[in-house]
């Protein structure tokens, strides 16, 4: 891992939020960062002084669109009352409630937060992003709860982070919750003074849910890691029939990472006696163990495009407006809608969903004598249970997994 990450040198990736927030690695902004930053914010200042309306900083925010807050006159504007629009914007919106973020999940926020801001898009004056980028490397972690955003941009966990930022609310710094205030004191950071479009840049994102994302996607790929270790045990322990992993069956019908897959499970159980000839126990086995391949393609399948759309956003911009200096737009978009986002997640949280209902079917078959040939429960002695309570726990996973992977609207 290398000492430090410079953000704006290189496409972040999984790993890159992994290592910042599981192993605190520092993060720096690039040089080629800090000017895109600076750009940004500056032709934001030029657009307020040229009388440019602009939402959320000369009008009001949602349906207040048509409100005009700030009035510019012979290239002048109220600058205190622009900073007291913009640091209203994270207090009133800071009202999250359930689940607190953990402090990993905090950093990976703030960091997926901090990598849009780096494309230069946003209008956030550098001051604040470096506040930002300091509370990571100080590991400053503002409580955030986890429960107020409703899928067009994470407006209440990220004014929680926007609110710690001037000082306000609680964090947790080296095991202990205590003010914000105290904490920079503290640490000898100062309060993050919000300017031009910094409160509305701070929150109008979708990082929270890009940033805990990187973090499932990345517990996922161990997930996957280890059951396809558990595949290849299971298959030893049952005497399966390989011949549904063979290279001919994925060449019948070559499904997305069906050949990739097969072949590592096949790579697996290299040196075992079911690659030989006449070694299955039977010509067929029961469907999770005849489908493992298929079905963990299939998670791998939706694993890569939810990589793909989650670095996808770790390297764009979703603000709304967009403050774009090179082309000289101020550009109201979309670029917060997260369909496609909430789609590839889906599909994943699906495929993991047909995967537990696969392998706890496969439990359920070692545990019985005439499906495995072993003995019952697992246990050789008589008239023990063996692990047959173990068959209630992995049935309420499945069906929790189940409930989990396809729950409706409310």
């Amino acid at each position: 891992m290398a000492t430090t990450l410079f953000l704006g040198d290189a496409p972040l990736t999984l790993d890159d939020v992994r290592a910042v927030a599981d192993c605190g690695q520092t993060v720096a902004l690039g040089a080629q960062a800090q000017q895109a930053i600076s750009a940004s914010f500056d032709f934001l200042l030029h657009s307020i002084s040229a009388g440019k309306h602009i939402y959320g900083v000369t009008t009001g925010l949602g349906a207040n669109v048509d409100t005009t807050l700030l009035h510019t006159q012979n290239d002048r504007h109220d600058e205190d009352l622009l900073q007291a629009i913009q640091r209203r914007i994270p207090l009133a919106r800071a009202v999250g409630v359930g689940q607190q973020a953990t402090p990993a999940q905090v950093r990976a926020i703030m960091l997926a937060r901090l990598a849009g801001f780096v494309q230069g898009a946003s209008g956030i004056s550098l001051p604040v992003a470096q506040t930002l980028l300091a509370f990571i490397n100080e590991g400053i972690h503002p409580r955030v709860p986890l429960i107020g955003s409703i899928g067009e941009a994470d407006l209440a966990p990220l004014a929680h982070i926007g609110r710690a930022l001037i000082g306000d609310g609680e964090a947790e710094y080296q095991g202990t919750v205590a003010p914000v205030s105290a904490l920079l004191n503290q640490t000898g950071l100062t309060p993050a003074p919000l300017r031009g479009k910094d409160g509305l840049a701070l929150v109008s994102s979708n990082a929270a849910s890009v940033g805990l994302a990187a973090l499932l996607l990345h517990d996922a790929a161990r997930l996957m890691n280890a059951h396809a270790g558990a595949i290849a045990l299971s298959f030893e322990a049952f005497r399966a029939n390989i011949s549904p992993l063979t290279p001919w069956a994925a060449r019948m019908r070559p499904a997305p990472q069906q050949a990739k897959t097969a072949s590592y499970l096949l790579a697996l159980l290299e040196g075992s006696p079911l690659l030989q000839p006449g070694n299955a126990r039977s010509l067929q086995d029961p469907l999770s163990f005849r489908c493992v391949a298929p079905v963990l393609a299939c998670v791998c399948h939706a694993w890569l495009n939810a990589r793909a759309a989650v670095e996808l956003e770790l390297n764009s911009a979703d603000d709304n407006p967009g403050l774009l200096a090179e082309s000289e737009q101020v550009l109201a978009n979309a670029n917060f809608d997260a369909t496609h986002l909430a789609l590839a997640l889906e599909s994943l949280g699906l495929a993991l969903a047909r995967h537990a209902a696969c392998s706890g079917e496969r439990i359920m078959k070692l545990m019985s004598p005439a499906a495995s040939g072993l003995p019952r429960f697992l246990t050789r002695h008589a008239r023990q249970t063996g692990f047959a309570t173990l068959q209630k726990t992995v049935s309420a996973l499945v069906s929790d997994i189940a409930h989990h992977a396809s729950r409706s609207p409310r």
